[in-house]
């Protein structure tokens, strides 16, 4: 099965690393060709502890703790390392100015990231090794930047990778016999859970920072702000994730008035990842609705097509 071609983004690699106890889910993902972009990479690695630091607080004394923590996580960085490429190795048999090319092919006007780099390394997989890549990204703008060319050049696709979460691991579970019911469930309450607490954390600490803060002054002087964060208030409480990127935007745009509350945003940013556009079901509420369909629609293995 190492025919089905899986690029992957840091956000994929992060969620499938928190929720894989006992590594059950690292054993299924060898079935498949799996490939990292080695810039990607790098920001896995400086991002993979913030969820577990946070979780354990900036006082917590216990090391032990901590390191049985950091030792686990890096026995599965050890897994994705192996799955990553060398940039500089793509330069050297395809020339220096290869990503550049891409970046004037695909018409992309932002510095070059880990999007970039990894549009350029599925063409080459596609072209060298004839595989047919799917690449998931959480960047939604650089998925609509890079659609056109992955569908002209007949790379594959380019997906969401928030998405991607569910429907990866509905992959591995079709892919393997010995992945029960039961266990999908599981690993997709624990999807859940994952988004459903930062959701939560994200709101008591805006709604923290407006108890505290916001008083007659900041009203008077930063009306619209304030209106604006109730909103997102609100939104976060009933788990309605429609457009909610632009209220990350407007506090972007808003940095040099409440660079407070956008820090905040910034350190719960997977939340605002769950925007879906008005086109489709928000992430929870698709594993919601794929968690209950578990014994009612059967996923099918290779078993149920011979019995």
């Amino acid at each position: 099965m190492n025919s089905i071609c899986c690029l992957l983004d840091a956000c994929t690699v992060i969620n499938l690393i928190h929720i894989d106890d006992n590594d059950f889910l690292l054993k299924k993902i060898k079935k498949l060709d799996v490939y990292i972009n080695d810039s990607v990479f790098t920001e896995i690695r400086n991002n993979v502890y913030v969820k577990p630091w946070r979780e354990l607080g900036s006082n917590h004394i216990d090391k032990a703790k901590r390191e049985e923590i950091k030792k686990e996580i890096e026995q599965k960085l050890t897994f994705y390392r192996g799955k990553k490429n060398n940039n500089q190795d793509l330069l050297d048999d395809l020339g220096d100015d290869y990503f550049d090319r891409i970046k004037s092919l695909t018409n992309y006007t932002k510095r070059k990231n880990g999007e970039l780099y990894s549009t350029g390394q599925a063409l080459f997989l596609s072209r060298n090794n004839f595989k047919n890549v799917s690449f998931y990204t959480d960047d939604y703008p650089a998925k609509n930047d890079f659609a056109d060319f992955f569908h002209d050049q007949q790379i594959g696709q380019i997906r969401d990778s928030v998405d991607f979460s569910v429907d990866f691991i509905i992959l591995l579970y079709w892919l393997d016999e010995n992945f029960t019911d039961d266990q999908l469930k599981n690993k997709l309450n624990e999807l859940y859970s994952q988004y459903a607490t930062e959701v939560v954390l994200l709101k008591k600490k805006l709604q923290k920072f407006r108890s505290e803060k916001i008083d007659a002054q900041f009203l008077k002087s930063k009306k619209e702000i304030a209106l604006k964060l109730n909103e997102l208030i609100r939104q976060l409480d009933i788990y309605e994730f429609n457009e909610i990127m632009e209220y990350y935007n407007f506090f972007v745009g808003k940095k040099s008035k409440c660079n407070d509350i956008l820090n905040i945003l910034q350190e719960y940013f997977s939340v605002f990842e769950l925007d879906n556009n008005q086109k489709e079901d928000s992430l929870l509420i698709k594993i919601k609705k794929v968690s209950a369909d578990i014994g009612k629609v059967k996923i099918l293995k290779l078993n149920d097509l011979i019995n």
